[in-house]
């Protein structure tokens, strides 16, 4: 470990970001997580990998980010391209390239994988309830059938088990941001009276369908969760609800938790009714540079988690010493970071010889979006 001068030296301490950490059999060499963010549509539009992203992941990687997960959409049939995915492998995420665990997303895509899901007799419209359409491409259809659930479990459990099969280190299942899973978590979403609503454990039901399928395949392989910990929704996931989801995630069987929060319907909320100016992605915040006050926004909502598997804090984190002091009480595990990588793909090597402001270059503008 580098013990440089200034704000570097202060991390001496333990537990501190630059500390080895686990998520389930997978050695973290540090507390950072690039969190999965969309860097370029083309790989969703084509499902192929441009060279831009693999240079950026290599960059990523050779500045020894603890974790990478990757957001491209993983394919939810058997009909997956081998070639896309060993190219990605190799080049963007291989240990000879990069050095970094890798974690690839599992991500319910709704418009860009609607073929897929029609190949699965799911309507990519459907959700788990009709609730009233906010945007034009949240317009809903009738509610899920039992059918069509378990055909989704199935999906998502084959894409689990691709992951493994092509080199990952482990799967995130994306359940934020008003996603299909992310809606069946939601009491605002998931407005259901059967066995998959109602309840916490109703309304996680699908996802321990999911889980247990894909174990049986993967075994002990690591298997990740980004979810809510608020839908800044009225009758929605808050700071309230998110504990009893957390317990939920870790009876699952999930290995560690992603929080972060919003859903675009939020985003018809005026700036004094969520107390942030609403723009154009419910989890990004814009405002907050060399604020820590506004920073690590979503940290309110989760001070009443009480699990026993690793959390990881994502949200507008971008001050190293605030980081620090927050890893360092042990409420938070790791940390994620999107739109500051975006800026400066170094970055955890700059903070970590000591370099430069404690603070991230990003402005925190949403211009990347």
């Amino acid at each position: 470990m580098d013990h440089d001068t200034g704000h570097g030296a202060r991390r001496s301490q333990v537990p501190h970001l630059f500390s080895p950490g686990r998520i389930g059999t997978l050695a973290i060499a540090n507390r950072f997580v690039r969190s999965a963010t969309a860097e370029d549509l083309v790989l969703y539009r084509t499902g192929r990998v441009p060279d831009s992203t693999i240079d950026l992941y290599r960059r990523l990687a050779r500045s020894r980010i603890g974790l990478l997960v990757f957001a491209g959409p993983v394919s939810m049939s058997r009909s997956l391209d081998e070639k896309d995915f060993e190219a990605w492998k190799h080049d963007a995420a291989g240990h000879s390239v990069v050095g970094g665990d890798r974690v690839a997303g599992v991500v319910h895509a709704e418009r860009p994988d609607a073929r897929i899901l029609g190949q699965l007799g799911i309507n990519p419209k459907e959700r788990p309830s009709v609730i009233p359409p906010v945007y034009w491409w949240s317009s809903t259809g009738p509610e899920m059938t039992k059918a069509q659930i378990a055909r989704l479990a199935d999906s998502f459990a084959i894409a689990i088990a691709r992951t493994k099969q092509n080199g990952y280190d482990g799967a995130q299942l994306h359940a934020g941001h008003g996603t299909l899973l992310s809606l069946f978590l939601s009491p605002y979403g998931n407005r259901r009276t059967d066995e998959y609503g109602g309840s916490p454990a109703g309304r996680t039901r699908v996802l321990r369908e999911i889980v247990d399928r894909a174990r049986d395949a993967v075994g002990d392989y690591p298997i990740l969760i980004k979810a809510n910990a608020t839908d800044h929704i009225p009758g929605g996931i808050d700071e309230t609800v998110f504990p009893r989801m957390a317990e939920e995630f870790q009876r699952i069987g999930f290995d560690a938790i992603e929080i972060t929060g919003g859903m675009w319907d939020c985003l018809v909320r005026s700036k004094e009714e969520l107390g942030f100016r609403p723009t154009l992605t419910p989890e990004s915040r814009t405002g907050i540079a060399g604020d820590v006050a506004k920073q690590s926004y979503f940290l309110p909502f989760v001070k009443d988690v009480d699990v026993d598997i690793p959390l990881i804090l994502t949200g507008g984190n971008r001050n190293v010493d605030w980081l620090e002091a927050i890893i360092h009480e042990a409420s938070i595990d790791f940390v994620g970071m999107c739109r500051p990588l975006i800026r400066e793909p170094e970055l955890v090597d700059r903070w970590r010889r000591g370099i430069g402001s404690v603070e991230a270059a990003c402005l925190a503008c949403n211009s990347c979006v």
